[in-house]
């Protein structure tokens, strides 16, 4: 926020923070949520036990939506540092109102009926306010899904291999801890691979990420090659 506010008459620049900040999150978020969402059933397995079935279809529906939630918390906090504090407000009204109204669906269609209007309410947040920081920034819409391919680009590889814990539950019977090894273990080494073979994969925004956070964290060869990778592209 003190960031933002210290540019805030230079849109151009606040747009960049923007997309960069949306896509360096992307290719954290976008991964995970999809993983967590394709292994749904064992992780509410090992963490809430047997008896808790209901509770797969909801973890299944929300986890993709974590990336709609970094660019709800990234715009509003644009808005706010540029100083359209009553635009943002009139937004966050809605957003009050469609969060009771996901409340009292709760209350009378169960956990499943809830998650569908939790997830169109965080579609809608994130629409709202994006839209709002876009259009505060200069930038379009087709900006923001761009830097958004390479995390959904890290998501397909994941998921894809995390498939293979589903298969082997399948074939070999494997208890939930199991599959969730399994699945985990080959999400995280493609995830691994596909950064060492390619890292300009991870895009601005997540080489951007590497830039700031390799200096602040102990050396590591993989963040070296990363960094190397970063200052290769912003020159």
């Amino acid at each position: 926020y003190p960031a933002i506010s210290r540019v805030q008459h230079d849109p151009g620049a606040v747009g960049i923070a923007l997309t960069r900040t949306i896509g360096g999150g992307g290719v954290l978020f976008l991964p995970v949520g999809c993983v967590l969402a394709l292994l749904a059933e064992p992780v509410v397995g090992v963490v809430l036990g047997p008896g808790w079935g209901e509770a797969v279809l909801p973890l299944a529906m929300l986890a993709p939506t974590l990336v709609l939630r970094q660019i709800i918390l990234v715009s509003d906090l644009v808005a706010t540092g540029m100083g359209a504090v009553y635009r943002s407000a009139v937004r966050r009204a809605y957003i009050l109102v469609a969060t009771l109204l996901a409340l009292w669906i709760g209350l009378r269609w169960g956990l499943v009926g809830a998650s569908v209007v939790a997830v169109l309410n965080i579609v809608a947040q994130a629409i709202l306010l994006g839209g709002l920081a876009l259009s505060l920034t200069g930038s379009r819409w087709r900006q923001l899904a761009s830097c958004l391919l390479p995390g959904g680009r890290l998501a397909g590889i994941a998921t894809a291999a995390a498939a293979l814990g589903l298969v082997a539950e399948s074939e070999y019977g494997l208890a939930p801890l199991a599959t969730l090894l399994v699945g985990g273990s080959c999400a995280a080494t493609s995830l691994l691979a596909a950064i060492l073979l390619r890292p300009q994969w991870l895009g601005e925004g997540g080489l951007w990420l590497v830039a700031r956070v390799s200096g602040r964290v102990p050396r590591h060869w993989l963040l070296e090659r990363l960094r190397m990778e970063a200052m290769r592209t912003h020159g």
